[in-house]
């Protein structure tokens, strides 16, 4: 998509903004409790904000879980940006990000429907990993980077 810039999120508005994206996808549409998606992650996390004509559009982080893991999370596009390749776009620079870092692996717990979408971005499937939370289905899926 043309006009899209993904930064860092470096401030305490930018932190919000993602927040406000986060609400309005999980806690409003998805009907997901705010709580769980404050989840006392986002201080060790990189999060992402994508703006398009001075507004903010979509959000992801990458969380490091060790020094050769990351997950990828909380990866979310305002309603009306969807299907423009946006959330590609956040998973992909996300990644970028964590073999800047120097970690060669990243999992993820998508919607159980998002699976092909995942696999399109060479994701595979955990065998036999897979939850319910606030009554979506998720499965767990990882990539090596490295």
């Amino acid at each position: 998509m043309k006009g899209i810039e993904i930064k860092i999120v470096v401030t305490e508005n930018d932190m919000q903004a993602a927040y406000a994206i986060r609400s309005a996808v999980f806690s409003v549409e998805q009907k997901i409790p705010a709580a769980l998606d404050m989840d006392g992650k986002d201080e060790n996390a990189i999060n992402l904000l994508v703006w398009s004509d001075s507004k903010a559009i979509g959000t992801g982080r990458l969380y490091p879980v060790n020094d050769h893991l990351a997950e990828i999370a909380r990866i979310a596009v305002v309603e009306e940006y969807r299907g423009a390749g946006i959330a590609k776009s956040i998973i992909l620079k996300l990644e970028s990000l964590a073999k800047d870092k120097g970690l060669k692996e990243l999992t993820l717990w998508p919607h159980e429907r998002l699976k092909s979408f995942y696999e399109n971005l060479d994701f595979k499937v955990f065998p036999n990993e897979q939850k319910i939370v606030a009554g979506y289905p998720l499965i767990k899926m990882h990539k090596i980077i490295g």
